[in-house]
């Protein structure tokens, strides 16, 4: 048994996720003081896909428990060397890495390459500052005040800091133009239509009303407007199937295209880093005409976006929550469809029906551990909007165009029926979130998070044992 051969696939399905179990136990352990480890891990990893054994596994779970440790330790001392600053009133000199959020007279920022009093560090810094300055992405920020301990995956935090200078080198020209069409689409379309027709297209959602943010999560859209989100696969999957047509070289390259500018306008988000690694792989496996099982996409790619930043492993929950709801969309969800229609071809409205479910199924466990909260009304909400999110997006990409190119007048015409097709997910969202129950919560536990996701993980082997369904057909860009 040990010496049957096996697909090496498998070897490093088994090797990614011992990877992120290293990742996330270097947190709270120290050791592996050098480098010679690591050459020992790609050792045994080379030997395991060489011999590709049911007893290579073994080999391979060692090599990933080795470089994920060796990994998250590197990423966990750069996070601590803050602590000798924590309590100071400090100088902090970083560059803003992603969108910067507002919250009220408040403005959230994002610092990498970071400088304190000087000295060089790693990771990333909060800042939170009241301040009218046209601050955006890449822009080099000083700023002024107490440190604090950090939270989530920063390696300190500043409120009400003070900004002293601001510097900015020419900007993103990616983002650039991502601004260049907001301002169109502006022109074209009434707010809040506006932000939210930018959130479809680009998944900026900073600038959206906070009132409006708030209904959304309420009630299970907020993927429609974040990058990385159902929005990105759409226009990914829509370009590939269109120009297939033409050429598969030429689908393959612009899919790519429009993936990779996504990702530079967006930031490397950990929405953002799952959407491109997963996409990616998907369409590479399309055009080499080869089948990736979900078993081995996802740990792979949740290993690569972990070995980028450990940090995602630690304390980011939109990290795991969009791999899981990954995974309800490719494992959970085609068997679903198999038992109720049983291989007969479904509508736009059964695909999104099923779809929803079974995110909702995966998803609702960690949603009641992290936020005491889950939407009820999801599955309507869904429902109600995502029919018409390809013709919503392609109205708003024509309404940031015509607002570019356009006069005012004309482009108020030219925006109309996006800002119809906005105004009703608008009306939507208000309407289900103003609902009786909306506001509904629960709470788990570590151990009751445990026993929802082995009663999961149960009835999916149940499943597959019923329907012995072939996930090897199924790919996000087909």
């Amino acid at each position: 048994m040990l010496g049957r051969k096996i697909h090496e696939s498998w070897v490093v399905t088994w090797f990614s996720a011992a990877l992120i179990c290293g990742i996330a136990v270097s947190f709270w352990m120290s050791f592996l003081p050098d480098s010679l480890w690591l050459v020992v891990a790609v050792a045994l990893l080379v030997v395991a896909i060489v011999k590709r054994t049911v007893g290579a596994i073994l080999l391979a779970i060692i090599a990933g428990l080795l470089i994920g440790v060796w990994r998250g330790e590197s990423a966990h001392r750069n996070m601590m060397s803050y602590q000798k600053f924590i309590g100071q009133t400090v100088q902090v000199q970083g560059t803003i890495s992603s969108d910067v959020k507002h919250k009220g007279s408040e403005s959230e920022l994002e610092l990498s390459n970071v400088q304190i009093n000087k000295h060089e560090l790693s990771g990333e810094v909060w800042v939170g500052a009241i301040t009218k300055l046209p601050l955006q992405r890449d822009d080099r920020v000083t700023a002024s005040d107490k440190l604090a301990p950090g939270f989530g995956t920063f390696g300190a935090s500043m409120s009400f800091a003070h900004l002293e200078n601001v510097g900015r080198s020419g900007g993103d020209p990616l983002q650039n133009i991502r601004d260049g069409f907001a301002a169109g689409l502006r022109k074209a379309v009434p707010e809040p239509e506006e932000t939210l027709g930018l959130g479809y297209l680009t998944g900026q959602h900073n600038d959206l009303p906070e009132q409006l943010t708030k209904q959304l999560q309420m009630v299970g859209l907020i993927h429609i407007v974040i990058a990385g989100g159902y929005n990105v696969t759409i226009l990914v999957r829509f370009a590939r199937r269109r120009l297939a047509k033409i050429s598969k070289y030429l689908a393959a390259l612009i899919s790519s295209s429009i993936l990779f500018g996504l990702t530079l306008m967006a930031g490397f988000s950990a929405p953002m880093a799952r959407t491109f690694v997963v996409t990616e792989l998907s369409l590479l496996a399309w055009y080499y005409g080869r089948k990736l099982h979900p078993l081995v996409l996802l740990p792979f790619s949740a290993a690569i976006t972990a070995v980028v930043n450990p940090n995602f492993v630690w304390g980011n929950v939109g990290w795991y929550m969009t791999f899981v709801a990954y995974g309800g969309l490719i494992v959970l969800g085609p068997m679903l469809k198999n038992v109720w229609w049983r291989g007969r071809e479904q509508g736009a409205l059964k695909q999104i029906l099923v779809d929803t479910i079974s995110v909702q199924m995966v998803t609702f466990p960690l949603m009641a551990f992290a936020f005491g909260q889950y939407s009820v009304y999801g599955l309507p909400a869904n429902l109600l909007v995502l029919p018409l999110m390809p013709l919503t997006m392609l109205a708003t990409a024509l309404a940031g165009l015509s607002g570019t190119f356009l006069p005012i007048p004309l482009a108020h015409v030219a925006g109309w029926p996006a800002a119809q097709l906005l105004g009703y997910t608008d009306k939507v969202t208000t309407w289900l979130a103003t609902a009786p129950g909306s506001g509904a919560g629960a709470t788990f536990s570590p151990a009751e998070l445990a026993i929802a996701y082995a009663a999961i993980l149960f009835v999916i082997f149940v499943l597959w044992r019923k329907t012995h369904y072939d996930f090897r057909t199924e790919n996000v860009v087909e």
